[in-house]
């Protein structure tokens, strides 16, 4: 049997990404079209959930509205999204570096994202980190990513292909969706403030650590393995 490797699973948007304000921009496009007044930042990141249907839901548009109009929500989400990163593809600080910093580690590092996977492939790319991934998993279309919550599914799918450290391992997200996702696959979680989520609600998830800065992850990492 191969030797077990220890896994870093990162979440890209909102965490190695920095896309917070396009991502703003595209949920009020999506709003728009309930005609529902735009919201900030902050009340974003309090609205936030997985499937993002009940983010929607939590903004007061109904889950049967939604549906009726989810394909022009979704079209024009994308296309303010992208209007608003306009091209640039930029990285949180210290991206780059803390992926080398694991690989120098001996990480298998990969991407599990809820972005649609062509688009994720696509920004990982242009952002000039597809070398420092061993595995990219996004999002196959709009309706798995209005509808599911799969993360933990295809994490688990991905890890029964590997012989995996798990003591080692770890996921890293600014949801508070890793820290469920890390419990249920044995992972220890790391959240990561200033993406998608309120530091609050962040806490509230219980991660295993919780940063500010990616230059934080890696010393957070140690302090839990010897812990």
């Amino acid at each position: 049997m191969s030797k077990a490797l220890p896994l870093a699973v990162f979440d890209w948007n909102g965490t190695l990404l920095d896309d917070v304000n396009a991502w703003v921009e595209g949920c009020n496009a999506a709003l728009s079209i309930f005609n529902h007044p735009a919201r900030d930042v902050d009340a974003w990141r309090a609205l936030y959930t997985c499937p993002i249907i009940h983010s929607y839901e939590k903004a007061g548009v109904s889950i049967d509205e939604y549906l009726e109009k989810a394909d022009a929500a979704n079209a024009a989400f994308y296309k303010a999204y992208l209007h608003a990163l306009d091209g640039e593809y930029v990285l949180r600080a210290d991206a780059r570096a803390v992926l080398d910093d694991l690989k120098g580690l001996g990480y298998h590092i990969t991407i599990l994202s809820n972005h649609r996977h062509d688009l994720l492939t696509h920004e990982i790319s242009a952002a000039g980190l597809a070398s420092c991934f061993d595995h990219i998993c996004g999002n196959i279309c709009d309706a798995d990513i209005t509808h599911k919550l799969t993360k933990q599914e295809r994490l688990g799918a991905y890890i029964s292909t590997l012989n995996i450290d798990a003591k080692r391992s770890f996921i890293i997200g600014d949801s508070h969706e890793e820290p469920y996702v890390a419990r249920a696959l044995g992972l220890q979680s790391i959240a990561i403030n200033g993406g998608y989520v309120s530091a609050r609600r962040l806490a509230f998830a219980k991660p295993d650590a919780q940063i500010n800065t990616l230059s934080a992850l890696v010393p957070a990492l140690k302090a839990l393995l010897t812990g």
